[in-house]
């Protein structure tokens, strides 16, 4: 196990046999194998040490197991790696290089050395120097390439031990002297007639087909496009490197400056340009003419012709630009410049087709559809997501907001403290303003960006088969309630009228209340006197009953729950009424009597009750004396009842309530046969829904 056989190569080895053996040395505490090298003329002792690498860091060789050792004449050995795993060299016993371990493969053959790396096949003669039409080059030349005429670009070995690097240069064979010292980084061909050199303090220059220097090493990189046509790079600090196009003689082709420049697809150059102060880039891809070209979100590829310097692409039919002087314009799909100034910046705003000029401190509309290119009479614009539907445009001038349409016409104009826009259930949007007194105010515009109606309401409600209600001369409050943790909004004053989705009146505003839309019919509310009184028109506004109750509730099945008499016992609750209708277990009318008519004014039910609930399933629960009572609506009856509480039926359900000792109401169900379904023991009951009801303990 202490030998190792050593298959010599080649017809010019001396020894056929060779012996290696390692010695014992206890003392080496350093993980040192020393072998010694036999046969019948020699005895050697040579230094190595187990590891990855052929030279370790005192520059011993290291033996490897796939190593071959040839000894040569002259008491050199060639450590060489079949399997080619590592490279290969030539030393003296006495540890002198004879040849740099760089070539993956080295044999000896007819007195020389052949020696391979890559494509390339060297000779050497046994002092280690190349051959060139067996012509030896100076010593220190490891590698060449041959550029035609006896002119060869060399490269000699800068072997540490750990790395293999290179310096480089070019020699003239015929004239035994360098064209270029053997000093540079690198040299590599870019194309027929040029060089790309570089120099160790890694600046980039170009040679021409004479070895003469067209760009003189001044660059952090440069590389090759096509023909006469070359990306370079300047370091301007740390944080900022900037690219260009330029040719052989050193022009910048693009006049522009860009943040990174590369090729992509083998034929496509990809430039990346900083957009704004907040180092936001855009891209560019064009081909190797620099003809832009651009993908469509369809992914339709287009072809621009000539360069173009995009920004954010193509907002459907045209993009902005960046022209070879930095002033920005409009460009269509067949590279036709729209816009007739130059701007100093132009923005997408998120309208198809529309953009924002910046000339210094002016504002430009343009709109290349409809050939619209004009100033704005404006400080600033601003754009939100719910603007780019209708296609408008915030603006606003000395600190007031206001809204325009994507042609320029002024939609509100700046006299608002904020603008907002909002979606409706219509063809239309609401517009909600406020001036600096933070009265709020709506109008209306189409989904197109057109004025439907101006700001002059306070209240618009939800829109119904194209209609809503609206308050007019109104101002609208807020009303924290701390109990239930929210916020109830409610109107005050002002007059209510119905509007559609074109902001024309419907019914006109002649009301102090209007109750939504059930069967045709509308509760209706006007001041007469002091007092506040109901009654009942028909859809399109034309009065059936006329305002003489004190409530009336909506129709059910033709009919009308109204109250008689009676006063408001809350002060400033009249001015409420929307509210109050959404009180349904609570009412602040006192002293009044309630009844049932139709809706032409025929009562069925003579106003007899201290209290009733909406009209539900054909019944009507109703009040008085402190105990409720049940009307049949189909056969007539009345039923009056112990409990002291009953609330519409639901689903053949009523909740019914009765209070307990403590003279607090506990809560169960009664059926539709007022028979008890649930004994009145629990804190709150919920009406009945798809057959479940909730109670609470």
């Amino acid at each position: 196990d202490d030998e190792f056989a050593f298959t010599p190569i080649g017809d010019s080895c001396i020894h056929q046999t060779i012996v290696v053996k390692e010695e014992k040395r206890e003392w080496d505490s350093n993980d040192r194998k020393y072998y010694t090298i036999t046969n019948d003329f020699v005895k050697e002792t040579l230094y190595f040490k187990k590891g990855s690498s052929l030279i370790d860091y005192y520059g011993r060789i290291q033996l490897l197991p796939d190593m071959q050792l040839i000894l040569i004449s002259g008491g050199k050995f060639i450590i060489n790696n079949c399997q080619h795993k590592t490279n290969s060299g030539c030393f003296t016993f006495s540890g002198e290089k004879i040849i740099p371990f760089i070539y993956p493969e080295l044999t000896l053959k007819d007195g020389l050395f052949e020696a391979k790396r890559g494509t390339h096949t060297y000779r050497l003669n046994l002092h280690g120097e190349l051959l060139y039409k067996e012509k030896p080059l100076p010593k220190e030349i490891n590698l060449f390439d041959d550029l035609g005429n006896d002119i060869l670009l060399v490269r000699h070995c800068l072997y540490d031990g750990y790395t293999e690097g290179f310096t480089a240069g070019i020699y003239d064979t015929n004239a035994e002297k360098y064209i270029l010292p053997l000093v540079y980084s690198s040299i590599s061909k870019a194309n027929n007639n040029t060089y790309i050199v570089c120099q160790n303090d890694k600046k980039y220059g170009l040679l021409n087909n004479q070895f003469q220097f067209q760009i003189p090493c001044k660059y952090d990189s440069l590389e090759h496009i096509t023909n006469d046509l070359y990306i370079c790079s300047i370091k301007e600090n740390d944080y900022h490197t900037f690219y260009y196009v330029v040719d052989k003689t050193d022009n910048n082709v693009l006049s522009s400056k860009f943040s990174h420049i590369n090729i992509i697809e083998t034929n496509r150059l990809c430039f990346e340009s900083i957009h704004d102060v907040h180092y936001r880039t855009r891209i560019n891809i064009t081909d190797f003419e620099f003809n832009t070209i651009f993908t469509l979100d369809n992914g339709e590829t287009i072809k621009m012709n000539g360069f173009w310097d995009l920004s954010g692409g193509f907002a459907k039919d045209y993009s902005p630009f960046v022209g070879r002087d930095n002033n920005w314009g409009i460009v269509n799909k067949e590279s036709v410049i729209v816009t007739n100034n130059h701007y100093d910046l132009i923005e997408n705003i998120g309208i198809s087709n529309v953009f924002i000029g910046i000339m210094g401190k002016s504002y430009y509309l343009i709109n290349p559809i409809h050939q619209i290119e004009n100033q704005i009479d404006c400080d600033s614009y601003f754009t939100r997501e719910e603007f780019y539907n209708p296609g408008c445009i915030g603006i606003s001038k000395k600190h007031m907001c206001g809204l325009m349409d994507s042609k320029g016409n002024m939609l509100f104009g700046c006299k608002y403290s904020e603008i907002n826009v909002y979606k409706t259930e219509a063809n239309c949007l609401k517009v909600v303003t406020y001036d600096k007194s933070r009265n709020r105010r709506i109008g209306l515009i189409s989904n197109n960006g057109q004025l439907k109606r101006k700001d002059d309401l306070c209240f618009i409600g939800k829109f119904v088969s194209g209609k809503a209600l609206a308050n007019i001369g109104g101002k609208l409050f807020v009303r924290y309630n701390s109990d239930e943790e929210k916020k109830d909004i409610y109107i005050k004053g002002g007059s209510y009228g119905i509007i559609n989705e074109d902001g024309k009146y419907v019914i006109d505003p002649i009301y102090n209340y209007i109750g939504i839309e059930c069967e045709g019919y509308r509760s209706v509310c006007r001041k007469i006197g002091s007092l506040n009184k109901f009654g009942l028109i028909k859809a399109e506004g034309t009065s059936v009953i006329d305002c003489k109750y004190s409530y009336i509730r909506n129709v059910v099945n033709g009919m009308i729950v109204f109250a008689k008499g009676g006063i408001w016992s809350t002060i400033g609750r009249e001015d409420e009424k929307i509210k109050i209708q959404l009180k349904k277990n609570d009412h602040f009318l006192h002293h009044a009597k309630w009844g049932i008519s139709d809706t032409n004014g025929n009562i069925i039910s003579e106003p007899f009750a201290d209290f009733m609930q909406a009209i539900s399933e054909g019944k009507v629960t109703y009040k008085i004396n402190g105990k409720y009572g049940i009307i049949d609506l189909y056969t007539g009856t009345k039923k009056l009842t112990d409990y002291d509480y009953l609330s519409s039926f639901h689903e053949g359900r009523c909740i019914a309530g009765k209070y307990d000792s403590n003279h607090s109401l506990r809560y169960g169900f009664i059926k539709d046969d007022y028979s008890e379904l649930i004994p009145c023991e629990y804190d709150k009951a919920y009406p009945f829904h798809d057959g479940k009801a909730y109670l609470d303990e």
